[in-house]
C-alpha cells in the first residue's frame, strides 16, 4: 500500500514542464473566490501567480532564491495552503514509522495509518479507494489540530493521475477548495522567468528546516477582565532567531491585539535552516492569549 500511495508522485516530481490553472474558494473567515496560476519548468524555475479579491501575488523560482510581489503586507494564509493542497500524499521513511503502519478497511476505502518517527502523538490516516487505488483523504492530526485533505475527480497525466477537485479541512472548518481547470504540458524560455520588481528575497532549499520557537511567552492581559482567546499571526524570523515584522492576521478578541503583537516581538527562535546555514524565513504562528 505504500507504493501505491508513493506512486501518485506531486506534479513537481513528474520531470516534465507544465502549465496548471485552478479557482480555489477560500473558506477560513468568509467565502472569497480566487485564481492560481502556476508555470513550471523545473524545482529550481518556476513561477506563480495568484489572486484573491484584492489580493495579488507573484512569485518566481530561480535556484536556491525565491521573489515573492505582493500588494499587501503579508500573504494571506489560505493562499499559503495552495501548494500543500496540490501536493500529493508522500510516505518518507525518516518522517513516519513506515515499519509500524497498520492496514484497515473503511466502506470501499483501505487505510493507512501511521505514527510520525519523531513525534510518537502526532497520528496521520491515508486512504485509497479500493478499487482504483487512488488517494481519496490524507489526515495528519496532533496536539495543535487536525488537518484533513481530500482528493477527488481524477485526471491522467503525464503517466501519473491527479486530481482536479482537492479541499482542505482543519479542526472540521473548511478551510480550502481547488478546483484544477486547466493542466497541460507547456514549454518555457532556457533563461527562466524574471524576478518581480520590489520583491522580498528568501533563500529555500529542498531539505529546508522551518523555524521552531525555543522562547514563546504568551500575552498578559492587563485588567481583572477573564478572557481566552487566540490571536493569528505572521512574522519574520530572522538568522539570529530574532522576530521582526510582525501582522495581526486574526483575532478572536481585539482588546488583546496590541498586546500580543508587542509580546510576539520579544520571541526567540530556533532559525530556519538551509543546507545547514541559518536564513531568514516568514511563517504563520497562532498565539493563545489567557487573563492574569
Amino acid at each position: 500500500m505504500v507504493k501505491e500511495i508513493n506512486a501518485q508522485s506531486s506534479l513537481w516530481t513528474a520531470g516534465e514542464s507544465f502549465l496548471l490553472e485552478a479557482d480555489f474558494v477560500t473558506q477560513l473567515h468568509k467565502s472569497e473566490t480566487g485564481h492560481f496560476t502556476w508555470r513550471w519548468s523545473s524545482n529550481s524555475q518556476w513561477e506563480q501567480e495568484t489572486t484573491l479579491a484584492d489580493f495579488h501575488q507573484i512569485t518566481v523560482k530561480k535556484g536556491d532564491e525565491t521573489y515573492t510581489a505582493r500588494n499587501l503586507k503579508f500573504t494571506p494564509l489560505p493562499v499559503r495552503e495552495i501548494l500543500e493542497v496540490l501536493n500529493a500524499p508522500r510516505l518518507q521513511s525518516n518522517k513516519w514509522d513506515i515499519g509500524r503502519a497498520k492496514i484497515k478497511q473503511h466502506d470501499a476505502e483501505d487505510c493507512l495509518e501511521l505514527r510520525s518517527s519523531a513525534k510518537g502523538d502526532v497520528k496521520r490516516e491515508i486512504c485509497i479507494a479500493s478499487d482504483s487505488k487512488r488517494v481519496v483523504s490524507d489526515e495528519t492530526s496532533g496536539d495543535a489540530e487536525v488537518r484533513l485533505r481530500q482528493f477527488s475527480d481524477y485526471q491522467p497525466f503525464l503517466g501519473s493521475s491527479i486530481p482536479r477537485t482537492l479541499k482542505l479541512t482543519i479542526d472540521d472548518v473548511p478551510v480550502l477548495t481547488v478546483v484544477v481547470t486547466l493542466l497541460e504540458k507547456h514549454s518555457y524560455p532556457a533563461a527562466g522567468f524574471v524576478a518581480p520588481a520590489n520583491a522580498i528575497v528568501r533563500r529555500t532549499c529542498a531539505n529546508m528546516v522551518h523555524p521552531k520557537a525555543i522562547k514563546m511567552p504568551n500575552p498578559q492581559y492587563p485588567t481583572g477582565e477573564r478572557v481566552n482567546a487566540t490571536s493569528i499571526v505572521v512574522l519574520t524570523v530572522l538568522p539570529d532567531g530574532s522576530v521582526s515584522d510582525v501582522y495581526l492576521v486574526g483575532s478572536s478578541y481585539q482588546g488583546m491585539d496590541k498586546v500580543t503583537q508587542q509580546v510576539v516581538k520579544t520571541w526567540k527562535f530556533k532559525p530556519a535552516m538551509c543546507d545547514g546555514e541559518p536564513v531568514t524565513a516568514d511563517i504563520y504562528v497562532q498565539v493563545n492569549f489567557r487573563s492574569r
